[in-house]
């Protein structure tokens, strides 16, 4: 399974919800060849904890809309329910035949069905730590180690451009030399 994520919430805990519902919903080799993006949703509905998404038929591409922040309590079963619905698309099940399901949409028993839900975790990734900036005798410092760095590098191309030049000429002199041998045996003949 590929997860493409591209919010702040962290990979491997909804990595953990796509498999736990994928073990359910797919076969395995489809489980391992699906291409999940995480997505933030928009709209009023996503500001208050929903989760939503959408997948194609008989594929397996799916897309997860989760919200910017956990504001509502049932956020962790609603995300298991949609991914077991987008998953039930990608088996190639249309909403008609889900409506009345508690396994893929909102009715009476879908509550108990997804209570392990509760269990997993769902947290936002560590914030990046960010370099501090550096400033006077420590910054002259670093750039000054760059452009050792930088000028090593130049120096390695330098000498294997001397080698090179080195090289040619000497195949150069080397045919040379055999041009004027064949010339001279044309001469003599």
């Amino acid at each position: 399974m590929k997860v493409v994520n591209e919010t702040h919430w962290r990979t491997d805990h909804l990595r953990r919800f796509l498999y736990a519902v994928g073990r359910e919903e797919l076969e395995p080799e489809d489980l391992r060849r699906l291409h999940v993006r995480v997505i933030y949703g928009r709209g009023r509905h996503y500001r208050y904890g929903s989760t939503g998404g959408y997948a194609w038929y008989n594929s397996t591409q799916m897309v997860l809309k989760m919200p910017q922040e956990i504001v509502i309590s049932y956020t962790r079963r609603s995300l298991a329910m949609t991914i077991a619905h987008e998953m039930a698309h990608c088996r190639g099940m249309q909403h008609r035949d889900m409506r009345d399901s508690p396994r893929y949409s909102f009715v009476d028993g879908w509550w108990e069905r997804y209570a392990w839900a509760n269990d997993l975790p769902l947290e936002k990734k560590a914030p990046k730590k960010k370099k501090p900036r550096l400033t006077g005798e420590a910054l002259a410092a670093e750039r000054a180690e760059h452009f050792r760095g930088l000028l090593a590098q130049w120096e390695t191309r330098a000498k294997r451009a001397a080698t090179a030049i080195k090289k040619y000429r000497a195949k150069i002199r080397y045919y040379e030399r055999r041009v004027a041998a064949c010339a001279k045996r044309e001469i003599d003949d």
